[in-house]
């Protein structure tokens, strides 16, 4: 992924405890898709994971479980300001 230039967002997804990894996985890549759908050739990339929702091992807003998810949106600061 773009380094350089490229700001990125990120949305936290929890759902109600015993949900399913795999239906955990199913939902956030719906979301991932509407929000890729809407923002069109702005988001360079939607990334999205299952089962856990840190950015990285200090994350205090990190959760891990099979019913947390996350999406990842990329998007360059020359197509945002366009």
């Amino acid at each position: 992924f773009p380094s350089d230039q490229t700001e990125v967002y990120i949305s936290r997804i929890e759902l109600e405890k015993g949900t399913r990894v795999e239906t955990t996985d199913r939902i956030v890549r719906e979301i991932a898709t509407q929000i890729k759908g809407h923002l069109g050739d702005k988001a360079l990339h939607v990334v999205t994971t299952a089962g856990e929702s840190s950015v990285d091992i200090s994350d205090p807003k990190g959760a891990v479980g099979s019913n947390t998810g996350m999406i990842r949106i990329f998007m360059s600061k020359r197509l945002k300001m366009s």
